[in-house]
C-alpha cells in the first residue's frame, strides 16, 4: 500500500468517525475492511422480497383488470379500447400515441375505471362474506 491510499483510509476514517458521532447512519454502512454488515445483507433480502410482492399485486392487478374488461359494459368504444389496452400493460403515454387522445383524458379514463372495478371487487367480497 503506498502512501496515497494510506492517506485516504485515514482520511476516509476520519470521517467516518465523525459523521458517527453526528449521528449519521448511511444507509449502505460499510464497517472498515468494507465489508457490508450482516444488517444490511438482511435489509437487501427484504427488499428483494418487497419487489416479489409488488410484482406479485402488480400482476395480480392487470388479471384484474383483464377480467373487468371483458365483463363490464363500457359507455363508450373509446373508453373500452383504452381500458383494453391499459389491462395488457401498455403505459398511458403509449396509449395517448396509439389513439391520439390527450394524456389527462387518458388518465381520466383508466382512473375511472379503475375506481370502478375496484368497487366491484370489494361488493363481490362483500356478498361472499
Amino acid at each position: 500500500m503506498n502512501d496515497k491510499e494510506r492517506d485516504l483510509i485515514a482520511l476516509q476514517k476520519e470521517w467516518y468517525k465523525k459523521l458517527a458521532d453526528d449521528g449519521f447512519e448511511d444507509i449502505e454502512y460499510f464497517d472498515h475492511s468494507m465489508e457490508p454488515r450482516d444488517m444490511m445483507v438482511k435489509e437487501a433480502s427484504k427488499l428483494a422480497l418487497t419487489h416479489a410482492q409488488k410484482f406479485t399485486a402488480t400482476e395480480q392487478y392487470y388479471i384484474e383488470a383483464g377480467q373487468f374488461y371483458w365483463s363490464h359494459a363500457f359507455s363508450s368504444p373509446l373508453n373500452k379500447q383504452v381500458w383494453f389496452l391499459h389491462s395488457e400493460g401498455i403505459p398511458h403515454r403509449k396509449i395517448v400515441a396509439k389513439l391520439g387522445v390527450s394524456y389527462q383524458s387518458i388518465r381520466s379514463i383508466i382512473n375511472k375505471y379503475k375506481t370502478l372495478m375496484f368497487k366491484e371487487r370489494k361488493t363481490e367480497n362483500q356478498d361472499s362474506i
